[in-house]
Formats: structure tokens, C-alpha cells, sequence
């Protein structure tokens, strides 16, 4: 909806306007892909300390899981403040790492939508620039 209504000729009417939209999609895509990089690496990051922390003989406290403790204990922490665990009769239930993982994969999900859209529009206007004729377009 957005993109249709960007790329609408009567928007794309001056120079100006057109290297504004241009510049800005092509800045909004650069952060963008570096947002989904540093989603996807840190999701990597909590399925490795998720993973490592069922394994009864490894030490938590030793250097190279440790790390993986500074660098994503404070997100597990934030989801299960929000979320504590469920307390059972024989056990607990926790649900928040769960929430945790699954909100990264959505926040990937639309930075990967948003990036779409903003290459639509990066693609429409880099035509318009491209034919340097902007009456001939409309």
C-alpha cells in the first residue's frame, strides 16, 4: 500500500523528490540488511546458549559459554520478566525462551518485507533517474 502510493506518478513529479526517495530507500535498505544480519547472528547466538545449556558437563562459568551468557542472558532475562515461568506441581514450565526465539524470527520476517518494499521503490526510482527524462515517464 505504502509502496504503490510512493511510486504514484503524481508524487514523482519533481527532481527533487525523486533523488529524495531514492537516496532514502537506498539508505533504509542498507540499515535494514545490516538489522537482518544482527538478527540472524544473534538468534545463532541464543540457539547456541539454549543449546549448551542442556548438556550436563559443560560449565557455564567457564570463558567461551560465559560469553554466550553476557551476550543474549539479558534478552532471555527481558522475555521472562515480561513472561515468568509456570510453576507445576513436580516442575516449571518456561515459555518465555520460547517467545524469545519465535519474536526474532518474526522481527527477521519484516525487516525482510520492509527491505522488499523499499527495493521496489529503490528499483522505480533509479529507472526514473536513469532515463534523466522525468516529463517523459508521466
Amino acid at each position: 500500500m505504502i509502496v504503490q502510493t510512493l511510486i504514484n506518478p503524481t508524487i514523482l513529479k519533481t527532481e527533487f523528490v525523486v533523488y529524495f526517495l531514492h537516496y532514502f530507500s537506498l539508505l533504509s535498505v542498507n540499515l535494514l540488511s545490516y538489522s537482518y544480519i544482527f538478527c540472524k547472528f544473534f538468534k545463532f547466538i541464543c540457539y547456541g546458549k539454549l543449546t549448551l545449556e542442556w548438556f550436563p558437563m559443560v560449565n557455564p562459568y567457564l570463558w567461551p559459554y560465559s560469553a554466550l551468557d553476557v551476550f543474549c542472558g539479558w534478552y532471555f532475562d527481558l522475555w521472562e520478566r515480561m513472561l515468568p515461568p509456570i510453576r507445576m506441581e513436580k516442575g516449571v514450565f518456561d515459555a518465555s525462551t520460547i517467545l524469545a526465539i519465535e519474536s526474532l524470527s518474526s522481527i527477521v520476517y519484516f525487516l525482510v518485507r520492509f527491505t522488499n518494499d523499499f527495493l521496489k521503490i529503490l528499483e522505480y526510482t533509479d529507472k526514473t533517474i536513469t532515463t534523466k527524462d522525468f516529463i517523459s515517464l508521466f
